[in-house]
């Protein structure tokens, strides 16, 4: 039964043993320091002994929901296993790099990791034990405690008892007792049970095993299943006292007629039961109930049909006669007592009549006290109210002399305040003229110089034409090479940029002041960062911790935003699950809103003025950073945002948050969300309604030097641009804005969008559905994009930030349409296009994540935010 293996490592155990689902530990001492021990396997019905004392026990072991789940959620081991529980280990996985060299092994268990199973194995207790009785004391007080808490959990607990040489059972522990177990024979065995000898059986079918941590005080045994009956000495018949005591009843009623109380009749009971005559299985239940008959003499009753106690000894006669002398002198003693009762009676009523005479004079005294005193209470509250009324009369003159002084004073101030906002007034009049004077001219400049350009161009065409120079592009005319002229509506936003594109002007300066931070960034990066976060309320930035998300959201919108108002940063929590978490809440009994981030709901109050005031294009919008955003579900605390992202705004209609009260808060959707998130597998997961929403942008890390710290203002960074331009240099449709028809008909968008669509027909094989939402995204972001970056690169940008954020599936079948979609990607970027050359950032991405699901610690798992 049981077998030696000399030298067994954890690897060994798991490679041999543990995949099948046979090895049995216990759990020790979890309430003070959590920790397991293997304790033997359970292989084809025969024990192996674990022989190498450094493998027996194992620290630092939790529980995973499930061996995939990539959140790291435990619960503790407590919680799944009472101390000194054995149970089957199926399935572990160790991580030496999150340990020390003390604790190196680190465990995860699937659903099916539980108790033993009844049809397993069986534990034999060991301690006192005997036929006429049918408790049981366990030799070791763990063992107890561990019973009681399984049946204070209502767990079925299966199991054999050793006393002496000797085996009995199967049994069932029903109830604790001080410090005994209350036994019955299991259900299946009908009453039965059966005895073994030990040493008979041990080296076939029992395994001993000790506790190192108990210094092999505990000597344990368990069974592989249930002990075979025919090896056992002889069954017997078990029945707990309830069910005796049935027993008993049953055989008294076929031998005389029993009535209630007839006291006369249980000699003849008696005889009747000792005569009855028994079978060899039934002789220790015929023992036990003579001994609960004599246990209960003191009760002294018969209950009809059925005997809860039953008085009785060897000498039936002589008690009985004792107990009718007994109850002959209780009829006495009871006379006594009601005489005694009577009187008492008697003496009671009297003195409850003069209690009441006398209540009923206190009552007398008390309300003509009670009335006096009202009279004077009332004398002095007249006198009281008289003083109250001429002091209120006092308090109001006093409050109109000072509220009279305070207005003159103020009437004052405002009579100084009018002259000085006519001469402000005055001078930008004079200011505008002259603002207007010099455009004019500028403009004209710029034609002349424009004009000039045309010449040049075309003298330049001519000399290379005869000199015989081959042209790179044969089909750009001179027009192609004209730059493009400021409008009026970007005066206020960039200074004279001579020929450069107003888009380059504006990438130049933020690149310029992300450096003064200490972050190179190309163009490119920064134009498809500032598309996203234009064109969406909500932009995610991910990426391991410690790669600058948060830095670069906040150092994004100093550069962006001067008013400080509306840079808002928030650390999100875990356990946020709704709008007043977020925001703010609306207490009905003070009937006031009460925020629980004051510059949230102030930015959102903010916004709301503006939109009374008319005063929302000529300034910023508003931007949130919501640091480690995906703590908990996005779709809960932001869901008052979630749900305006594919609104649009116009002069009449704006946004509006419910704050709880009558009155809304509106604002023109003029505020951005930057949210930062780890991809740790320590938070919660991104919905697909959240990815179906928001472009996710991974932040490189090979280009911050950190120069500057980003909490370092410098005014000289700042660009300020105002809702007006933004709205028209990044084609937002709010105000009737956006693309027009003719834009759709650009040939470099009916090109890329048939790549696009090659894109999405690969991504149906990965069941994965592209919305109209992400299509009419597509649109917007590659026709603004075309302006500020290479065609081929917009499309990458968007196919990595907004598709390759939606896969997420397992085995053989997925990986090889994540190939198929990879080589079509490599057609669409490289083969067809190689003079487009330039970093595929979509390309990495998913080569990474075929590379990272291929790894046998991911199970097959492809997912795009299990890569690095």
């Amino acid at each position: 039964m049981t077998k030696e293996l000399l030298k067994i490592d954890l690897d060994d155990i798991k490679n041999r043993y543990v995949n099948d689902g046979d090895l049995i530990c216990c759990s020790v001492d979890t309430a003070n320091y959590p920790h397991i021990q293997p304790i033997v396997f359970l292989k084809d019905d025969v024990f192996y002994n674990i022989s190498n004392e450094d493998s027996r026990t194992i620290y630092n072991s939790r529980f995973k929901e499930h061996i995939s789940d990539t959140e790291e959620i435990f619960s503790p081991l407590y919680e799944r296993f009472l101390p000194n529980e054995l149970f089957l280990l199926n399935r572990f996985a160790d991580n030496k790099s999150k340990w020390s060299a003390a604790d190196p092994y680190f465990f995860a268990f699937g659903n099916d990791t539980l108790p033993i199973t009844n049809h397993q194995a069986l534990e034999v207790f060991d301690g006192f034990f005997s036929l006429e009785n049918d408790f049981f004391v366990p030799k070791h007080n763990e063992l107890l405690e561990l019973l009681k808490n399984k049946i204070d959990k209502g767990i079925t607990n299966r199991f054999y008892v050793k006393t002496q040489d000797t085996v009995f059972g199967p049994f069932e522990a029903k109830k604790i007792e001080t410090n005994s177990v209350k036994l019955a024979a299991v259900t299946i065995n009908n009453d039965t049970i059966y005895e073994w000898n030990y040493s008979t059986i041990k080296n076939d079918s029992i395994f001993e095993f000790s506790e190192p941590e108990r210094n092999n005080k505990i000597i344990r045994s368990i069974t592989s299943g249930w002990l075979k009956k025919e090896d056992s000495k002889k069954s017997i018949i078990f029945k707990p006292d309830s069910e005796i005591l049935k027993w008993v009843s049953q055989r008294t009623k076929k031998s005389c007629s029993l009535t209630k109380s007839d006291y006369k009749k249980f000699e003849e009971i008696t005889k009747a039961f000792l005569s009855y005559e028994v079978n060899s299985d039934e002789k220790f239940i015929y023992k036990r109930a003579i001994k609960l008959i004599e246990k209960s003499k003191e009760n002294k009753k018969i209950v009809d049909g059925f005997i809860d106690f039953l008085p009785g000894s060897s000498i039936i006669t002589e008690k009985l006669e004792a107990l009718e002398k007994e109850a002959e002198e209780t009829l006495y003693k009871n006379k006594i007592i009601k005489k005694e009762n009577k009187e008492i009676d008697e003496e009671i009523k009297n003195n409850t009549q003069i209690k009441n005479d006398l209540l009923n004079k206190i009552e007398e005294l008390k309300k003509k006290t009670e009335f006096e005193q009202i009279e004077v209470t009332k004398r002095e509250n007249e006198e009281l109210t008289l003083q109250i009324k001429k002091d209120e009369t006092l308090r109001k003159e006093s409050e109109k002399r000072e509220k009279y002084s305070e207005l003159y004073k103020i009437n004052a101030e405002i009579r100084k305040k009018e002259n000085a906002i006519e001469d402000l007034k005055e001078k930008e009049r004079e200011l505008s003229a002259v603002i207007t004077d010099l455009s004019d001219q500028f403009i004209n400049k710029q034609k002349e110089a424009h004009s000039s350009l045309r010449e040049l161009i075309k003298s330049k065409t001519h000399f290379d034409f005869i000199s015989g120079r081959n042209f790179e592009d044969e089909n750009k005319t001179v027009e192609d090479f004209s730059p493009i002229i400021i409008d009026s509506f970007y005066k206020n936003v960039l200074e004279d940029t001579g020929f450069v594109s107003h888009e380059k002007f504006l990438l130049d300066k933020i690149a310029t002041s992300l450096k003064y931070y200490g972050r190179n960034y190309d163009n490119n990066f920064i134009a498809n960062v500032l598309i996203s976060l234009y064109q969406n309320m909500g932009t995610i930035f991910a990426g391991l911790p410690g790669t600058g998300k948060t830095s670069l959201a906040r150092i994004i919108s100093k550069i962006l935003t001067k008013d400080n108002r509306k840079v808002v940063e928030i650390p999100v929590a875990r356990g946020w699950s709704s709008q007043k978490d977020f925001i703010g809440f609306y207490n009905p009994l003070s009937k006031k809103f009460i925020p629980t981030n004051e510059k949230m709901y102030s930015l959102l109050r903010l916004s709301d003025e503006e939109v009374s005031l008319k005063t929302y294009k000529e300034n910023n919008i508003g931007i949130v950073i919501l640091d480690e955003a995906n703590l908990s579900p996005m779709e809960h605390y932001w869901s008052s945002f979630y749900n305006l992202t594919d609104s649009r705004v116009d002069d009449e209609n704006m946004l509006e948050i419910n704050i709880g009260t009558e009155a809304e808060l509106k604002f023109a959707n003029n505020i951005r969300f930057i949210s930062t998130i780890n991809i740790d597998q320590t938070t919660e997961e991104l919905s697909p309604r959240i990815l179906d929403r928001c472009n996710v942008i991974r932040i490189p890390t090979d280009n911050i030097s950190y120069t500057h710290s980003a909490n370092k203002y410098n005014s000289q960074t700042d660009i300020e641009i105002n809702f007006s331009d933004i709205i028209k240099l990044f084609n937002l449709k709010d105000f009737n804005n956006g693309l027009t028809p003719e834009d759709l008909e650009n040939e470099s968008y009916k090109k890329i969008y048939l790549e696009y669509c090659k894109t999405k027909d690969a991504l149906k094989k990965l069941k994965i559905t592209v919305s109209p939402r992400i299509d009419n995204a597509f649109t917007d972001y590659f026709l603004t994009a075309l302006r500020f970056m290479p065609e081929y690169k917009a499309l990458d940008y968007f196919i990595a930030q907004r598709l390759l954020t939606k896969i997420d599936g397992q085995g053989e079948a997925y990986k090889k349409n994540l190939a198929i979609l990879l080589e079509k990607l490599k057609e669409i970027f490289i083969n067809d296009h190689s003079t487009k050359s330039f970093k595929n950032d979509s390309i990495e991405i998913l080569e990474e994540i075929i590379e990272t699901g291929s790894e046998s610690e991911f199970y097959n798992n492809y997912n795009y935010f299990l890569i690095s």
